[in-house]
């Protein structure tokens, strides 16, 4: 459904000024704009691809044009939105809302696609357009920012770089940090994974803190075009860690170009925000983290599995021994188990 004709692309070019960003993921928020997404997606590979849908609805504004930007994330059977536009505006949401929605919820059920994320505004008008259109909130979070950390000091902790080998204890980790209901929401329980598998390269670092009983806390920095972005997950019996982290992250945007540090912090991450707020950063905005379910066709699935099981047992037929007869000996000769042999 990515939409390459030469109107669409001039609808994605002309309305990405002002469209809301929804990724989940704040800091991984891809850096280009929309219409670069979309001019790129052929390059990607197929389970990369941003896909993009432009659609019109005849009796909104400005033409009622809008378009919907989202990728896949395969391995969880979800994907994440990334923006959509029009904006709200200060009395409503652009009318052609439902209709974008109701085409991303047509593309997740074609695709075999479990869920689809996204973020929005909390409790405003955007959160309630997409709760009309069957997202879920599953949970919040904030997002803090404090100006560039100039003599910052020296990063001093035995931070060191995530390694592939770390895979195990980072998800121990995340599913120590993470409610239940949060790793289920966001397909993390059933794929075995933690939310840095897919888009782990994204971070310009990525690094971990190991103590006795294993990994301790995970790091994560990204350099930004217009903010530079931070990501904690900190084990719960390890609270005490949340200030120096926090100083160790300063410490090392220190060296990185003048921009703004940002960092996202989940409603069930307590020990975040006060180390954030002693550092000079403060909220800027409250988000609700949304999840739509595809409700998929099962019953096709089940028919194909008991076909192929049919199949596969009629081939592994003995061809010397005749079926069971239709008499009656025949009938209990094969409720029993046994074969009906000749004479």
């Amino acid at each position: 459904m990515s939409v390459l004709s030469l109107g669409n692309l001039l609808t994605v070019r002309r309305l990405q000024g002002r469209a809301l960003p929804v990724c989940p993921d704040a800091g991984l928020l891809p850096q280009r704009p929309p219409l670069w997404n979309a001019l790129a997606a052929p390059l990607a590979g197929e389970a990369a691809a941003v896909v993009t849908c432009v659609a019109a609805h005849p009796s909104g504004d400005d033409g009622g044009r809008g378009f919907v930007q989202w990728r896949p994330l395969p391995q969880r059977q979800s994907a994440e939105m990334l923006f959509i536009a029009p904006a709200p505006g200060e009395d409503a949401v652009p009318t052609v809302w439902d209709l974008l929605l109701t085409r991303v919820a047509n593309w997740a059920v074609s695709q075999a696609v479990v869920r689809v994320l996204a973020a929005v505004p909390a409790d405003g008008r955007a959160e309630a357009a997409f709760r009309r259109n069957g997202y879920l909130r599953y949970a919040s979070d904030a997002v803090y920012e404090r100006p560039f950390p100039e003599n910052a000091g020296d990063p001093v902790m035995n931070l060191r770089p995530r390694r592939p080998v770390d895979r195990w204890g980072v998800q121990q980790l995340h599913a120590a940090a993470t409610p239940l209901r949060v790793q289920q929401a966001e397909g993390l329980l059933s794929a075995g994974q933690d939310r840095g598998d897919e888009t782990g390269s994204s971070w310009t670092e990525d690094l971990v803190l190991e103590d006795a009983a294993g990994i301790a806390a995970a790091l994560q920095l990204r350099k930004g075009a217009s903010a530079h972005w931070l990501r904690l997950e900190i084990r719960p019996d390890a609270g005490s860690l949340a200030a120096p982290l926090v100083q160790e992250a300063l410490a090392r945007v220190a060296r990185w170009p003048d921009r703004p540090l940002r960092c996202t912090v989940r409603q069930y991450q307590d020990m975040v925000p006060a180390a954030l707020i002693d550092q000079g950063f403060s909220a800027r905005a409250d988000r609700a983290l949304l999840v739509r379910h595809s409700v998929l066709p099962v019953r096709p699935a089940l028919e194909e599995a008991v076909q192929r099981l049919s199949g596969a047992l009629s081939g592994s037929r003995n061809p010397t021994l005749p079926e069971p007869s239709n008499s009656m000996d025949g009938r209990r000769l094969a409720a029993s188990g046994a074969r009906s042999l000749p004479e």
